[in-house]
């Protein structure tokens, strides 16, 4: 259902078209998982879901957070969901938000989607799914919509595949205009249930016709929030582990600076960028993770299709802000050096510190950029003497920061 319609402002202008899906609510699923049962419609082993609907809905805050940072203007933002009760008391605003992530009003949506995207080529498109997913064979996936598990349909009936989604967005002699840059992300996981190995080749609703082959010059990279045969994951009532990683780096940590090649003349996020910040962010989710209980062998893990050639996602409005530890090396200079932190651009100081750094390390946040970081002695110490030097710190990695004082 088309939550957000700025068409008209657009014009004939390239924009950004999204359609965000979200899918916690299974009816015909249990809460918790079961055994097939021989009389019921089978459940195969899935139960309804508590973070998913969420996850879409906080990607869907985003785009409109940062619609004035995008590379080209908000257009048009689709939004479907099947929350839970549980994601409802949590975030009111999901009762009754956009439309119920149904088999029929996905397809609409879709349509709807494509039609708009095939306005012109210098448009974007975004497409995020959180929900159940499955895989039928090696890099296959298959989202599952609000109505699986129905016993009067085929098995994937309410369900859609991403192979016929992608390649249905795909130029062709009908729409020859659509946009070039599209962004897949798909929050579900990859596992192939012990049932369907029973059965050849269970069929999904395609979404669209896909086209006779062509010239296809997209850039339409997908992100998989598992790899294959894996599970995604996520905490009861909270976004999944994916969601708060890829926003994570969405907001900053994926950053990259002005790059005259690109065209991006401020700091901003890519799809090349986004890829490497991932890998950081979800290590991050992963000590998280293992904090809470988790099982060592669950690991998170996501995989890029289609990388292609890299395109701006968003533009940022200023350097990111990124973690930094100071570390006086050796320890036993810990009690009397006085700690400067520069920014090099201006000379002027960001951080002073009186012996002795406390806590050791010292962790803080600077904006990405060229500091100085000096080490001091009010009075002369035995075996010590001042020192400085020059770090730049742009995310994702930033190694701790040692200031030797020898």
């Amino acid at each position: 259902m088309l939550v957000y319609d700025n068409r008209a402002a657009v014009g004939q202008n390239p924009g950004l078209h999204a359609l965000i899906v979200g899918v916690s609510n299974y009816p015909r699923l249990p809460s918790f998982p079961e055994k097939t049962s021989l009389s019921g419609p089978p459940t195969y082993g899935m139960r309804q879901l508590t973070s998913t609907a969420l996850s879409a809905y906080r990607m869907y805050e985003w785009l409109l957070s940062c619609r004035e940072l995008l590379p080209v203007p908000l257009a048009t933002i689709r939004f479907l969901a099947s929350p839970s009760g549980v994601e409802t008391e949590i975030e009111a605003r999901l009762s009754g938000f956009g439309g119920a992530a149904t088999l029929e009003r996905f397809q609409e949506s879709a349509i709807q989607w494509r039609d708009d995207a095939a306005q012109h080529p210098e448009g974007v498109t975004c497409f995020y799914f959180a929900g159940h997913g499955v895989e039928r064979n090696k890099g296959d996936q298959v989202l599952l919509l609000e109505g699986f598990g129905s016993p009067n349909a085929a098995p994937l009936f309410h369900a859609v595949d991403t192979h016929t989604l992608r390649y249905g967005m795909a130029p062709s002699a009908r729409r020859p205009n659509i946009a070039r840059r599209q962004l897949y992300v798909v929050d579900a996981c990859r596992m192939l249930p012990a049932e369907f190995q029973k059965i050849q080749t269970p069929i999904p609703t395609a979404v669209f016709d896909v086209p006779l082959p062509g010239i296809d010059d997209r850039r339409a990279p997908i992100f998989y929030a598992a790899v294959p045969g894996a599970r995604a994951w996520a905490v009861n009532g909270e976004p999944t582990f994916f969601c708060t990683a890829l926003l994570e780096c969405l907001n900053g940590l994926g950053a990259r600076e002005p790059d005259e090649l690109l065209g991006a003349s401020q700091w901003h996020i890519s799809s090349h960028s986004l890829a490497s910040a991932l890998s950081d962010s979800l290590l991050r989710q992963e000590q998280r993770r293992l904090q809470m209980g988790g099982h060592p062998a669950d690991r998170l893990n996501f995989q890029v299709d289609g990388a292609g050639e890299d395109f701006i996602l968003t533009n940022l409005s200023g350097a990111p802000v990124v973690d930094v530890d100071l570390i006086i090396d050796p320890a036993g200079a810990l009690p009397h050096a006085r700690v400067t932190v520069i920014d090099d651009e201006t000379g002027q100081p960001v951080r002073t510190f009186e012996p002795p750094l406390s806590p050791h390390p010292y962790r803080d946040r600077l904006q990405a950029g060229m500091y100085r970081v000096r080490a001091d002695f009010a009075a002369p110490v035995a075996g010590y003497r001042s020192r400085e030097r020059a770090f730049r710190l742009v995310p994702p990695r930033i190694p701790p920061m040692k200031v030797r004082v020898v």
